[in-house]
């Protein structure tokens, strides 16, 4: 939850479903996003699905007001195979999920399929090698350049939101439209405060893998350590600029 608020001020502002009846979020995962676009629009009825069990169970806890009154309904299965018939959503959208996908133009298809004519697609993903520090933090690149080849290893693609549009395309998609929703940091942030939870938002998500790194060595703790450092100098140094990158697709079938 905390990881959709954060980034509701980046993401959302150019998702509207507003002309849509129902909607799936393929990978909903534990339902936040789910959540946040119910509230922003009020009549929209939304099917979420995620392939992990656990996730949905704990989907059904966050969205259990919504279920109750049917307007959000959750499954397990797999983007490759939605078990719904096409020509069934007046939209879908896709959150930060093709980065851990061995065959993301396989789902773009599934998406298609599913879509009505004329149907809405949002999908929201990472380009991790965009990433952007100044002053130069050596551990933080290091870190990430092991995290980023961790991913891929693993058969993810950390960049594969600067090739959401080729993807779309392929996969038959029309009217690709691209978005830079990428966080910053920079001068203009001066509440301390506000810095201070930012980059304490992407330390926190930076070190979400770091228990894996360690493990398999490809980090060191005295990397880890390192990292803490620099993220803490960037706090209260006014010419400090951190950007993550993100891109977010709009396009119709």
């Amino acid at each position: 939850m905390r990881q959709v608020q954060f980034l509701e001020p980046y993401i959302y502002q150019k998702i509207d479903f507003s002309n849509c009846h129902r909607i799936l979020e393929i990978g909903c995962g534990v339902g936040a996003q789910v959540a946040m676009i119910a509230k922003m629009f009020p009549d929209l009825c939304i099917d979420g699905i995620d392939f992990m069990e656990s996730q949905i169970n704990r989907a059904n806890h966050v969205l259990a007001d919504l279920m109750a009154s049917q307007r959000v309904n959750l499954a397990i299965a797999s983007a490759y195979k939605l078990p719904f018939p096409g020509q069934y959503y007046d939209g879908v959208c896709i959150f930060s999920v093709l980065e851990h996908v061995e065959q993301p133009l396989a789902v773009l298809n599934e998406a298609r399929r599913v879509l009505k004519s004329s149907g809405v697609l949002y999908c929201t993903e990472v380009f991790n090698s965009g990433l952007y520090i100044y002053p130069h933090c050596p551990a933080i690149t290091c870190y990430w350049a092991a995290f980023n080849q961790y991913q891929i290893d693993m058969g993810g693609d950390p960049d594969i939101g600067m090739k959401l549009v080729n993807l779309a395309l392929e996969a038959g998609f029309k009217h690709v439209g691209l978005h830079d929703v990428s966080p910053i940091l920079d001068g203009r942030m001066v509440s301390v405060s506000k810095r201070a939870e930012f980059l304490d938002f992407w330390k926190s998500l930076f070190l979400s893998a770091s228990e894996n790194l360690v493990s398999e060595e490809r980090i060191t703790s005295v990397i880890i350590s390192e990292l803490h450092h620099e993220f803490d100098s960037l706090l209260d140094n006014k010419s400090a600029v951190f950007m993550y990158q993100g891109k977010q697709i709009k396009a119709y079938k």
